[in-house]
């Protein structure tokens, strides 16, 4: 056998071990453990441990205090112990309307004597094998209101077996009659926007979601309803709304191409976008990337379809006839940023796939984001540098894209930089991190270059988690949330196209109700969609506000 070998006989050894060590086992049967001793080091480390136990145990010495010491502590003992129970002796003893003082049981008796409350009186309960069981129902002087007494053991069990049933039928009760009418589940959510609600209260939209739910929520809006997908660390859900409704929540199918079990995913690893007649969901386990089409007129979404066998961090646009996704191939040195086109369905429209960028060694890039506007795309992308790059280009010739670096603020780093349609124009911007907090940037670009230069929109003395813009003619609104931990609290602030404040920021909803994440919902970006718990331990759940 081999010195590190564990088999069966090690097993059989190891329970004897103990009594090997103590010197109790037969002459035989000692000679045999000292030979597999001798060959097996495993066998030989847990020999070794038992002995320094038991050396150890051995060098334990019980001290026990001096002698003529404990009549003072049994006396001091017994006067603290008669101060402590003297209330309760007082009750236990004192006399009753009962036919004998509870007192009063035979010494050479077993049996027993109690007061105790119930529903605002006392139950005085007393009893011995031979004299036999009386119970009292007692108001709080002492006054008699009910007696039962039975003066045998066949009357003991009888009033005990009558007990038990009475429980049973009242437990019974509470289980079938009462329990359901407590915990009845709520209708479907309608009305969910409420005319003139409560600034920062919204109006639940969804039940509670599981705790490992994982932000951000990503939403499209087509036909006048607007999809909503998140995920928690197994599963992507997602939920539609409408207007003046919420349809029921639903989970999208896992995907077929997979039997084994689904590894958590990462965050950030979903996103949605539409057509207008239908949306296209790309989401990632953290190694595969899939999509599922959901036609509006039909009842869920379809089975999922693999677009890439190494994805992460997925983006999607409408490009007016097709689809362009993008997301990062994972790579231990240097991910790439790749994309490839799909049908209206969300299928492949070639099995080809396009590089787009390329990390430097060191330098790894992540979180790209998507926009098309007029026939340009745009994508923006961040780095470990702390710096974002912005790509712009037009699928339809193939040309180069042209890029170029985000401005930010000396030692500043910038967490997330997104890209919004602006008639032919993109409007980008951008969260950094400084040393007093964070800010919000945002520049214009078009066909002509750089048509907005890069102005701060937002300072804040708390970091940015996320943020996004809701756009109207001529203007737009920034929304934000902010804050760490249990903490966190969503803002909003109006600009014109020339990024001018047109009011101070507020606060849309409360860190009092723990908004973990949120984004635009309804066409006319009118409300937001946010999540938030009731609770530090509680599940977080889905609330509609308006945005006036």
């Amino acid at each position: 056998m081999k010195p590190n070998e564990f088999n069966l006989e090690c097993q059989a050894v190891g329970n004897l071990l103990v009594a090997f060590a103590s010197h109790e086992l037969d002459p035989e049967r000692h000679s045999q453990l000292e030979t597999h001793l001798q060959g097996c080091s495993r066998c030989q480390l847990e020999f070794q441990s038992i002995r320094e136990t038991r050396h150890l145990a051995g060098q334990i010495r019980l001290i026990c205090p001096e002698v003529d010491r404990y009549p003072e502590f049994l006396k001091r003992l017994s006067a603290s112990e008669a101060t402590r129970s003297q209330a309760a002796l007082e009750t236990i003893t004192r006399p009753n309307t009962l036919d004998q003082p509870s007192t009063a049981l035979p010494e050479n008796v077993g049996g027993f004597a109690a007061v105790v409350p119930f529903f605002g009186r006392r139950l005085a309960v007393r009893s011995g094998f031979q004299r036999g069981f009386d119970l009292t129902v007692q108001d709080r002087t002492g006054k008699e209101l009910f007696k039962v007494a039975a003066t045998s053991l066949t009357r003991v069990a009888t009033v005990a077996v009558g007990f038990s049933f009475a429980a049973g039928i009242a437990i019974t009760a509470m289980i079938f009659v009462f329990l359901p009418m407590i915990n009845k589940p709520a209708p479907p959510s309608q009305g969910v926007i409420a005319p003139n609600p409560t600034i920062g209260g919204g109006v639940p939209a969804s039940q509670p979601l599981e705790a490992g739910f994982i932000p951000p929520i990503q939403t499209a809006t087509a036909g006048g309803k607007t999809l909503a997908v998140w995920q928690s660390s197994r599963q992507l859900f997602g939920q539609l709304f409408e207007p003046l409704s919420a349809q029921p929540m639903f989970e999208f199918p896992q995907s077929p191409q997979s039997n084994r079990p689904q590894p958590p995913r990462p965050a950030g690893t979903a996103t949605t976008a539409t057509d207008g007649e239908g949306f296209v969901t790309l989401a990632s386990d953290g190694t595969a990337l899939a999509a599922w089409y959901l036609d509006l007129k039909a009842p869920g979404p379809r089975p999922s379809v693999r677009i890439s066998e190494a994805g992460m961090n997925p983006a999607l646009t409408w490009l007016g006839n097709r689809y362009l996704a993008v997301w990062i191939k994972p790579d231990f040195s240097a991910p790439e940023l790749e994309g490839i086109e799909l049908d209206k369905t969300g299928q492949p429209l070639s099995g080809q796939t396009l590089i787009l960028a390329r990390s430097n060694p060191g330098n790894k890039i992540s979180h790209p984001r998507l926009a098309t506007a007029g026939k340009k795309v745009a994508v923006t992308y961040r780095s470990e540098s702390g710096d974002a790059t912005v790509l712009l280009f037009d699928p339809a010739t193939g040309s180069t894209p042209v890029n170029f670096l985000l401005p930010r603020s000396a030692n500043a780093q910038i967490d997330d930089a997104r890209v919004f349609p602006a008639g032919d124009e993109f409007l980008i911007v951008w969260s950094e991190g400084t040393s007093a907090g964070s800010r919000l940037c945002g520049l214009k670009v078009g066909n002509g270059g750089i048509s907005q230069a890069a102005t701060p929109l937002v300072n804040s003395p708390q970091f940015i988690a996320e943020f996004t813009l809701l756009l109207e003619k001529n203007r737009f609104t920034a929304v934000w949330l902010e804050g760490t931990g249990g903490q966190k609290q969503i803002l909003a602030q109006p600009f014109d196209n020339r990024f001018t404040p047109l009011s101070v920021s507020r606060v849309l909803v409360p860190e009092t109700t723990r908004p973990v994440s949120f984004a635009p919902a309804l066409a006319n970006n009118s409300h937001v969609l946010w999540m938030g718990a009731s609770g530090p331990n509680q599940p977080p759940q889905m609330k509609i506000q308006p945005l006036q």
